[in-house]
């Protein structure tokens, strides 16, 4: 018997190691194949997979590490200061919902659209340039140095990297981090970012004598890293001594000079090494027991997302896919999701989504302060990713374009219809139908205010792990 187990165990390590790399050695032999550099396009495709596949949950971190890295700058503390989008939390919640889906819209849907793309293949639009000519247009009204926005386009790229490598299962491929540097290239190309250097070891040089220099203690620094930190601490439930771990985690995920300068303290030594060796076991049993994803993450930004409604002015709008504490320009529930909130009282509380948070959507050519919402929007209304995602919409059923859990994994329940990837999509749906009703049983068992601030409790908690990769369907 137990040398039966012991081999079923060794089978499994072996899919598991298989399974594990497909996808890695995939990207690679095909850039090994190709003789020229790849173009900005391919390496934003090759780049997927480590972002939306294998390493989606720290690479995310990453980037929101590096938008903490930036109001250690005191030039950029001060200005975002001065902009007066951090004066409140629904402001702040605001702009790094809206700071979120351009950078995820940009990252995620390709930079380069083509007239020539088939009808098979998935739908694509030029959402990306839209993103970037926004994100150009709302710079173009502040004083920004280009050394800042050369540090803060270093810091989108390095970031990301240095937390794979220290915490995740693996580290980017050099292949990978080639990618990453061309594609972030290009968009600050297309930024008009002057003086990148040509290579990322340069940039990487750069980026650490800039730091050297300009990462100084400041009051504006220690102003946004606070709002940044109590931003954060609402995205777990209001469960004592939750918020606070939360916190020390995030810290212990910062180096020291930036700690300094944000003027922070320190975690405890012992924090960092169990935080540590948390991560590393994380890292290990990821690596070596974990099956990889079989579809990717969802973010922000889904690139097969269609716009969700037509607001009156006959303007075309796209929906967040996640829900989010304030959850900005999240439809209002419907269906199953509406009896459940109603059934444990959520809907009387003031962060339910509604017209306050934007729930009709948004365009993006209006993302950004509020004050500058509709100055490019005239532009855009007849965009033709707009028109023709609607189109394709009304080709498609409600199941195809905005799937529920169910609906997506049903056909794992068929006897008819049974494999090794089946079964493992069940088992990923009942772990997550599993993870739900302990969610709707612990809010009977804690106060309602306490209740109201989770978004998705369990996120956190088994995102790391990979298994939230249908979850964020389940937001509450």
């Amino acid at each position: 018997m137990i040398s039966l187990l012991a081999s079923l165990l060794l089978v499994y390590l072996a899919i598991v190691r298989y399974f594990r790399y497909q996808r890695l050695y995939a990207v690679q032999a095909r850039i090994r194949a190709s003789a020229k550099e790849p173009s900005p396009s391919e390496a934003q495709s090759a780049l997927q997979v480590a972002l939306l596949c294998d390493m989606p949950f720290f690479t995310h971190l990453g980037a929101e590490v590096a938008l903490l890295k930036t109001y250690g700058i005191p030039s950029i503390s001060a200005l975002l200061l001065k902009t007066g989008e951090f004066s409140t939390e629904r402001k702040f919640t605001k702009r790094v919902t809206d700071t979120a889906l351009l950078l995820s819209t940009f990252i995620s849907c390709p930079l380069e659209h083509s007239p020539t793309t088939t009808e098979s293949t998935p739908f694509l639009g030029p959402r990306s340039n839209i993103a970037l000519a926004r994100v150009n247009w709302l710079h173009r009204h502040y004083d920004i140095s280009n050394e800042d926005m050369l540090y803060t386009l270093a810091l989108f790229i390095l970031e990301p990297m240095r937390l794979v490598a220290r915490f995740d299962w693996r580290p980017f491929s050099p292949e990978e981090a080639k990618c990453s540097f061309l594609m972030w290239k290009d968009v600050g190309r297309r930024m008009n970012i002057e003086d990148i250097p040509e290579t990322l070891g340069e940039l990487e040089e750069w980026s650490r004598e800039y730091e050297s220099t300009h990462m100084v203690a400041s009051a504006s620094s220690h102003q946004l890293a606070n709002m940044a930190l109590e931003h954060l601490s609402t995205r777990v439930p209001n469960i004592p001594g939750a918020r606070s771990l939360v916190k020390t985690v995030f810290l212990c995920m910062l180096d020291d000079q930036l700690r300094d300068a944000m003027m922070l303290c320190a975690p405890p030594k012992y924090a960092h090494i169990l935080i540590k060796t948390v991560l590393v076991l994380r890292a290990f049993i990821v690596r070596n027991f974990k099956l990889p994803r079989f579809k990717p993450r969802r973010g922000y930004v889904v690139v097969e997302n269609p716009p969700h409604s037509i607001d009156c002015d006959g303007h075309m709008r796209l929906h967040t896919v996640v829900r989010r504490h304030h959850p900005w320009y999240y439809p209002i529930p419907k269906g199953w999701r509406l009896v459940f909130d109603r059934l444990f009282g959520l809907t009387k509380g003031d962060l339910y989504p509604g017209a306050a948070f934007k729930c009709e959507g948004y365009r993006l050519e209006e993302l950004g302060p509020t004050r500058f919402e509709q100055c490019m929007s005239r532009k855009f209304q007849s965009t033709s990713f707009l028109n023709s995602a609607i189109s394709r919409r009304s080709q498609r059923s409600d199941e195809g374009s905005r799937r529920t859990v169910w609906s997506t994994n049903r056909k794992t329940l068929g006897p008819l219809i049974v494999s090794f990837h089946c079964l493992l999509e069940l088992l990923n749906l009942l772990m997550d139908r599993l993870l739900f009703f302990i969610t709707a049983i612990s809010s009977v068992c804690v106060p309602r205010e306490m209740f109201l601030t989770v978004s998705a409790p369990y996120h956190l908690v088994f995102e790391p792990f990979g298994w939230g990769v249908i979850s964020n369907d389940i937001s509450v």
